[in-house]
């Protein structure tokens, strides 16, 4: 009973934000690989439907996919502490599990468009292509546009694009998130 009445506080330091990256970033990043496949599969990865609903429906589910594993890991991370745990254990738990997720989807999104979609790139240019004629650009500017969209638009510059936009975007996230939780020890 005396457990249950004073609980053992474990050292702090046996607690590793890497680890928990690693298995929160890993879990996150196969869920998004399985909605990555399935939106694929079910056709709802068209570029002339980008803005329909299911599509939207889905990049929200992502969105909420990737918060809410970053906030769970950073949850498991301050009950490793204690309890207790201050912004910045908090930011670079979070920060760390955007990279494990961001350098995971870098690798799955060259496999994807190199061997999975590989026509899914050149639908999108042809799409963007067809945007820009419809919208009445001239000659001149469609070439230097699409010049820029064909570099870009590459396995390899998927990759890159995932890997600084997740580092980015989880930088910021990750700074809400670590000062929203917080949570200071009480004063003795």
């Amino acid at each position: 009973m005396s457990t249950l009445d004073n609980p053992i506080i474990e050292d702090n330091q046996a607690a590793s934000p890497w680890a928990i990256a690693m298995r929160y970033g890993g879990m996150i990043a196969a869920i998004m690989i399985v909605i990555t496949l399935v939106q694929y599969l079910s056709g709802f990865s068209d570029p002339a439907n980008a803005q329909s609903p299911a599509t939207m429906v889905i990049g929200f589910i992502s969105f909420a996919v990737w918060i809410g594993g970053v906030v769970m890991a950073v949850k498991a991370y301050r009950t490793e502490l204690g309890g207790y745990m201050s912004f910045g254990e908090g930011f670079r738990v979070g920060f760390f599990t955007f990279l494990v997720i961001s350098a995971i989807s870098a690798v799955w999104n060259f496999l994807f468009y190199s061997f999975i979609a590989s026509d899914f790139l050149e639908k999108t240019l042809e799409f963007v292509q067809y945007t820009m004629e419809d919208a009445g650009a001239d000659d001149g500017t469609i070439d230097m546009m699409m010049g820029i969209y064909e570099r870009i638009y590459t396995p390899t510059g998927f990759m890159l694009m995932s890997l600084v936009g997740g580092t980015i975007f989880g930088a910021i996230v990750s700074l809400i998130i670590g000062a929203a939780m917080k949570k200071n020890p009480p004063e003795a």
